[in-house]
């Protein structure tokens, strides 16, 4: 495959032509010496001249012939046969996206004097003769919150030679180059890389695990942790009058540590929901102590305490100069419990006094405690992902091919979510053929699971089209939840990602031509 531009590459360029030029030098030297020498010598010097200039003709027309399909095409003369399984000197990776390329290595990271920049260089390959489309690939540094300082994402994992053109024998080198902000804080960040097929950049390409299953269908189950990137003080530093926040703010949290502004819209949020919140530092002086910051939620309903951490994780308040500026997120989870209303942002350091950052509405829905009528119990109902149970099921009718059919799930709610699922409802025949089904956010995304009470009941709904022609007979019809992201993976069925959704199953049988009792 192709090497992408790196700086050994750059500098095996820049000695070629070096070369040639030196070369050219040197040959019209002593062709002006050979000349004043022998002036009478005609014969002879028209033929000097003559094998010259065909060399120098000769040299430019290989370095052209390199730059515009050697280093562009797959051929013998280039290093990119596997030596096995590894790439010699890098670190093993081993990320099988879908039986489609592996991202098998990496070379340590490359930061740049003054730290304007990363390099980092992947090694890919593909799994099966041809990839069936071309993908592309993208890799970000993420801080311990998850907040991206920086994201490269390109259409082809080197940048020019298409996947559909690879074969498994051979590798690619993928140099990936990262510009930093100097606002970034020392301390360590997490490379991460991922695949989406060309052109579809929502379809994440999920990850198998050693047994060729998949790891999931959520955000975090299509990405490859490849390394722990560390980065010291940048090289300059940047005045506080010199950013841009999304919203400047004045919350002086003690004498040496204020906050100075934000980014993001953070108007409004749900109880339950995770929120990164990206904030800007100043340090007035030296802070004395290493202090961390608490946040909470003030209004009329009452105080909620969002916990506390590090201002900027990894790197000590204590190891900050004055006239420090720091761009550093802060990972709030509101409780799933907290009253909707009008409230305060506050942030203090340590034992000091809480100030306000800006004023956010949570908009609470109604917790429904108690179980409703009209639904079917399922029988033994199971805890699905530790969260939620399948307490009841109601079909609408009449069940007729070519007619849409509403299922109603409700779902009891046995814990905290932590994050947000899909739900879906899929009618299957009796030889294990996926006949209909739809998936979507949990009550048409009224009720998100990461806000889900424990104890509380939640009435679902999906609207199914059954296909004209579907004969009568006993279908199933199961429902269940997956990852929030990937809705299209779930679509595929049963067979190709039946590990990405949580089981048990509800499984129920029913009559086509006519409703039978379930």
């Amino acid at each position: 495959m192709i090497f992408g531009s790196t700086p050994i590459r750059d500098l095996a360029d820049g000695i070629t032509l070096a070369s040639l030029v030196i070369g050219g030098v040197i040959f019209v030297i002593v062709a002006i010496r050979r000349r004043d020498r022998r002036a009478t010598a005609g014969p002879e010097w028209t033929g000097t001249w003559l094998l010259g200039g065909l060399v120098v003709v000769l040299s430019i027309g290989l370095s052209a012939y390199k730059s515009s399909a050697l280093d562009t095409s797959t051929n013998a003369l280039r290093g990119t046969r596997l030596a096995g399984p590894a790439v010699a000197g890098a670190q093993p990776v081993n990320a099988n996206f879908n039986r489609a390329l592996e991202l098998i290595a990496a070379d340590r990271p490359r930061v740049a004097p003054g730290r304007e920049v990363v390099r980092v260089d992947l090694f890919w390959r593909a799994l099966q003769p041809q990839p069936d489309r071309d993908y592309a690939v993208f890799t970000d540094l993420v801080d311990t919150n998850g907040m991206t300082i920086a994201r490269l994402d390109t259409p082809h994992p080197d940048g020019v030679y298409p996947t559909s053109r690879w074969t498994p024998e051979e590798y690619t080198r993928d140099t990936r180059t990262f510009p930093l902000m100097p606002l970034t804080p020392p301390g360590d960040y997490v490379l991460r890389a991922g695949l989406y097929p060309k052109g579809v950049p929502q379809q994440r390409v999920p990850i198998l695990d050693a047994d060729g299953q998949s790891k999931g269908v959520s955000f975090e189950a299509s990405l490859a942790r490849v390394m722990t990137v560390t980065l010291g003080r940048p090289a300059a530093s940047v005045a506080a009058a010199d950013i841009r926040p999304g919203r400047r703010l004045t919350a002086a949290l003690s004498a040496a540590v204020e906050i100075i502004g934000i980014d993001g819209e953070l108007a409004r949020a749900q109880p339950g929901q995770s929120l990164v919140v990206p904030l800007y530092w100043r340090a007035n002086q030296t802070p004395g102590v290493d202090a961390r910051v608490c946040f909470d939620l003030l209004g009329p309903p009452g105080r909620v305490d969002l916990g506390c951490q590090a201002p900027t994780p990894g790197f000590p308040l204590t190891q900050w100069q004055a006239g420090d500026v720091w761009r550093a997120s802060a990972s709030l989870r509101i409780p799933v419990a907290a009253t909707g209303g009008t409230y305060v942002l506050r942030a203090r350091l340590g034992e000091g006094v809480p100030q306000p950052l800006f004023d956010l509405i949570l908009s609470a829905r109604a917790h429904g405690l108690e179980l409703p009528a009209g639904f079917a119990p399922i029988t033994a109902p199971r805890v699905l992902g530790g969260f939620a149970e399948a307490a009841g099921l109601r079909l609408s009718e009449p069940i007729q091919a070519g007619k849409s059919i509403t299922v109603s799930v409700l779902w009891r709610a046995a814990s905290e979510a932590g994050r947000n699922f899909k739900a879906f409802v899929q009618l299957w025949d009796a030889t294990g053929e996926r006949r209909a089904g739809h998936d979507g956010d949990p009550c048409a995304g009224a009720c998100p699971t990461e806000g889900w009470l424990p104890g509380e009941y939640l009435q679902d709904e999906h609207s199914v089209l059954l296909p004209d022609g579907l004969p009568p007979g006993e279908y199933r019809l199961i429902a269940g939840l997956a990852g929030r992201i990937t809705s299209a993976l779930a679509r595929r069925g049963w067979n190709g990602c039946r590990r990405a959704w949580l089981d048990p199953y509800i499984t129920l049988s029913f009559a086509t031509a006519s409703r039978r009792e379930v």
